[in-house]
C-alpha cells in the first residue's frame, strides 16, 4: 500500500512538474515581449521601447504620449531588479506581472498585458497595479515652479520677457529675440520672437504654411485656433495659434506658433517654442508660462 502511495505520488509530482514546464513554454514568447520591453527602458532607449509594443497601441498612443507617462512613471526606467511572480496567456492575448524593485528596496507593480502581432509577441499595454500608485512620487514637469526665474525688458525688441534664470538669451537681429536652456535636456528648448509689420495674423499663418509645404510637403500644421492675448492694462487682441511638425537635420520637431497683433505699434509677433517631438509635451507647461509672462509692450 505504501508503495502503491508513494508511486501515485511521484505520478502526481511528475504531472505538476510537466503542467509547470508547459505553462513557462506556452508564456515564454509573451515573457521575452516584456523582458526586451524592460531592457529598452532601463537603457532609456524610448524609440526602442515604443517600436516594441503593438500596432494597435501605437496607433491609440503617440510616441510623445508614452515619453510622458515614462516621466510619470519613473521606475519603469529607473528599477535596480525585477521579478515576473505572475504570467498567462490565452490564444493571442496574454498578461505578464512585472514587480519593479528599486535601490531603496520599495517594489513596484506592473501589469503588462501582450498580444500577438503578425506572430509576434509586443506590448499591448502596461499599467500600474492600482494598489501601488500612491507608491510613485509625483512627478513635476518643468515649468516656472521648477525653475528660477527672472524677467529681462527688450525695449528695443517692445516687450519683456519672464525666462529661466539659466536660459541664455541672444539677439541674432534688431528684429528677433532667441531664448534656450542651458541643461543637458532642455539645451533643446527654444523660445524664438520675430517681429514683421503688421498684416492680419490669419493671411501671415496661411504664408508661413506655404512656405512650410514648400520646404517640405510632409510638414504638418494641426490645431489651428484663436488666442486671445492680454496686456498689461488688461485690453486684449485676437491672436492665432497653431501647432507644425517638421524634420530637421534628420530629426522630428515639434513647434508651437503664436501671432499675436499690436495695433498700436503696427508690428506682428511672431513667438515660437520648439522642441524634438519626444521633449515637446514634457516642457510644454513651462512653454505655456513664457508666453502667459510675456508682455508686449503698448
Amino acid at each position: 500500500m505504501r508503495k502503491k502511495i508513494l508511486i501515485i505520488l511521484g505520478v502526481l509530482i511528475g504531472l505538476i512538474v510537466i503542467i509547470v514546464a508547459l505553462a513557462f513554454f506556452l508564456t515564454q514568447g509573451a515573457v521575452t515581449a516584456v523582458t526586451d520591453e524592460l531592457a529598452a527602458l532601463k537603457a532609456k532607449n524610448t524609440d526602442n521601447a515604443y517600436a516594441l509594443t503593438d500596432a494597435a497601441f501605437q496607433s491609440a498612443t503617440a510616441k510623445t504620449t508614452f515619453q510622458s507617462y515614462l516621466d510619470a512613471n519613473p521606475y519603469l526606467t529607473t528599477y535596480q531588479s525585477y521579478s515576473i511572480p505572475e504570467r498567462s496567456t490565452e490564444n493571442n492575448s496574454g498578461k505578464v506581472v512585472v514587480a519593479l524593485k528599486d535601490q531603496t528596496g520599495t517594489v513596484i507593480r506592473y501589469n503588462f498585458y501582450v498580444q500577438k502581432d503578425a506572430n509576434t509577441w509586443k506590448v499591448h499595454a502596461i499599467e500600474v497595479f492600482p494598489d501601488d500608485k500612491s507608491k510613485i512620487p509625483a512627478v513635476a514637469l518643468p515649468s516656472f515652479k521648477t525653475y528660477e526665474i527672472t524677467s529681462q525688458a527688450y525695449t528695443d525688441q517692445g516687450y519683456t520677457l519672464t525666462l529661466p534664470k539659466s536660459f541664455t538669451v541672444e539677439h541674432p537681429d534688431k528684429y528677433s529675440t532667441t531664448a534656450y536652456g542651458t541643461g543637458a535636456e532642455d539645451k533643446e528648448v527654444t523660445i524664438d520672437i520675430q517681429k514683421i509689420i503688421l498684416i492680419d495674423p490669419a493671411v501671415e499663418l496661411d504664408k508661413l504654411k506655404n512656405q512650410f509645404k514648400q520646404i517640405d510637403p510632409n510638414n504638418k500644421f494641426g490645431n489651428e485656433t484663436d488666442y486671445t492675448y492680454t496686456f498689461a492694462d488688461g485690453t486684449s487682441v485676437l491672436s492665432k495659434s497653431v501647432l507644425v511638425t517638421f524634420k530637421q537635420d534628420n530629426k522630428d520637431y515639434k513647434q508651437w506658433v503664436l501671432l499675436v497683433p499690436n495695433t498700436k505699434t503696427g508690428i506682428l509677433y511672431f513667438w515660437t517654442y520648439t522642441t524634438p517631438v519626444s521633449l515637446f509635451e514634457k516642457y510644454i507647461t513651462l512653454a505655456q508660462d513664457i508666453a502667459k509672462a510675456w508682455d508686449i509692450a503698448l
